[in-house]
């Protein structure tokens, strides 16, 4: 009997390892075919693998592009997870809102709450009130401008209807309706003045023209009618100065009325078109007249007195200082200028890089202006008091701080054509400034 030779050790160790390495392969070909199959159909385990092992994920991709399919594949999983990640987000944002208002919901967190909504609450209705603020004086801007040329117009055309109904007659009684007239105008002026705190540029001038029309209507009338006297040497002397001194004539209280409206004329002060000086008007000739100011430049002015009313128009590098005006303050196209304005209504046009120190009882207005700085009136002279109880002023009262810009409209934000005047720029001692603005610019005193 044939015995079979045993195989070595060795031949055994090489078959066994490669029936483990068959086994093996089978195990990972098995293994790769189930995990391919499963990230080929789940997206959640391509979302696992996307964030636990990206590179085989990334396998997947490589390979599925080559067979033609890995591109849509990969764009769809970007899609889905992009949407799941945001659901989650607004998940854990309701979480996190829920687990803030169970942990907040103590007393303390309430009252915290509570104040948070009273003040927005406030916040809206304030908002609210400055709106309702804001279209109300737009109402009351209209419906004022409806009032004055309603009245304005009447005015005129009654200042008018007697200047047509003038006839020759009797030298007293004419002078007198003059004189009526001559008052008239004279109120009409005063109303107007009092109203440029609502009118416009445009208006003013129109109306000013106006006035002046009917002035000059008047004075052509009063020139037919009421013609000199012959033998006229003594008429050539000024009649105000011996008025000044004896009131009295041969015509009695007429001739009174007719040197009062010539006072009145004579103190309607007019300054225009001067350079490099400085004008000095006294309180004699201001008290309750309405000065008006035009085309200066390098100069210095005074108004001492109430005047009623102050206009200035075209100035430039100026320095204006006015005593207590009983009504308003008027002033357009002004540049590079400092004025000292005490007034109950104070209204700035078309001008910029101008210092006002103010008092002003009602509240300050500006209109296309910038570069505009105000600070409190600080002028004084030995009858202020005087001209402020005189011209109705609260030497107490001063809203220097309540400027509207009718150009910037925000009841949120400060304009940014007008600020504060910082306290190192204040003028203290107006005397010296006055004295350094006399030599930097030449001025002679007129």
């Amino acid at each position: 009997m044939i015995r079979k030779s045993e195989k070595s050790p060795v031949w055994k160790i090489i078959k066994r390892g490669i029936g483990i390495g068959i086994a093996a392969e089978v195990a990972f070909l098995v293994g790769s075919y189930a995990v391919w199959h499963r990230m080929n159909t789940n997206s959640d385990f391509r979302k696992y693998m996307h964030e636990n092992y990206p590179y085989f994920l990334e396998g997947f991709y490589r390979v599925g592009e080559l067979l033609g399919k890995g591109a849509e594949i990969r764009q769809l999983d970007a899609t889905q997870w992009n949407n799941r990640s945001e659901v989650k987000k607004d998940w854990v944002r309701q979480v996190d809102c829920i687990f803030f208002l169970r942990c907040t919901m103590d007393e303390r967190g309430r009252e915290r709450i509570t104040e948070n909504l009273n003040r927005r609450n406030r916040e809206r209705e304030s908002n609210l009130a400055n709106l309702k603020e804001l279209r109300n004086q737009e109402a009351s801007e209209y419906e004022g401008l409806e009032y004055f040329d309603q009245v304005f117009g009447t005015k005129t055309r009654e200042i008018q209807k007697n200047l047509n109904n003038l006839q020759p007659g009797e030298r007293t009684q004419v002078t007198g309706t003059f004189n009526k007239i001559f008052g008239s105008i004279q109120e009409l002026q005063k109303y107007l003045s009092t109203s440029t705190i609502f009118l416009t540029e445009r208006k003013i001038k129109t109306c000013q023209g106006i006035i002046n029309d009917l002035q000059a209507q008047a004075e052509e009338k009063k020139t037919k009618l009421i013609p000199k006297k012959k033998f006229g040497f003594k008429s050539y002397t000024k009649p105000e100065v011996l008025i000044e001194k004896d009131g009295r004539g041969k015509n009695g209280a007429g001739k009174d009325d007719l040197d009062g409206l010539k006072k009145r004329q004579e103190f309607q002060w007019t300054v225009s078109g001067r350079r490099n000086q400085e004008i000095l008007l006294e309180s004699a000739v201001t008290n309750g007249q309405d000065v008006t100011l035009s085309d200066l430049e390098n100069c210095l002015v005074r108004i001492f007195g109430h005047p009623g009313s102050v206009q200035l128009s075209k100035m430039t590098n100026c320095v204006i200082l006015t005593g207590p005006v009983a009504r308003s303050v008027f002033a357009d196209d002004c540049t590079n200028c400092k004025f000292v304005f005490a007034c109950q209504q104070m209204r700035l046009h078309t001008s910029q890089s101008c210092d006002i120190y103010l008092h002003v009882t009602c509240r300050g207005i500006i209109e296309d202006c910038t570069g505009i700085r105000i600070a409190a009136y600080s002028w004084s002279y030995p009858e202020i008091h005087r001209d402020f109880l005189q011209a109705g002023l609260d030497i107490e009262r001063n809203n220097w701080q309540d400027i509207a810009d009718f150009n910037w409209l925000s009841p949120d934000r400060p304009s940014p054509n007008w600020k504060k005047m910082d306290e190192k720029g204040l003028i203290e001692h107006w005397d010296v400034f006055l004295e350094q603005f006399r030599k930097e610019n030449s001025i002679s005193h007129q």
